[in-house]
């Protein structure tokens, strides 16, 4: 029997739908592992973008020559 999980992750303006997660275990110890797992895979994946990001960003507003632009 799958049992599933809606789970909130990351920045909600960057992504503000739910994500699913479906176990196949009969075993709650096992699926609440696997869920802690996943959450912090999914959490190192969004901080991990956001600190490219934000050097990305650094780098662009040292670098421009046009006091106008954007990005």
């Amino acid at each position: 029997m799958k049992k599933c999980v809606w789970i909130s992750c990351g920045n909600d303006l960057d992504d503000p739908k739910q994500k699913i997660v479906v176990f196949a275990s009969n075993n709650i110890m096992e699926e609440v592992n696997q869920y802690i797992l996943i959450r912090n895979l999914i959490q190192i994946q969004y901080s991990t973008y956001g600190c490219i990001g934000n050097v990305m960003n650094r780098f662009l507003l040292m670098n421009r020559s046009d006091g106008n632009f954007e990005y």
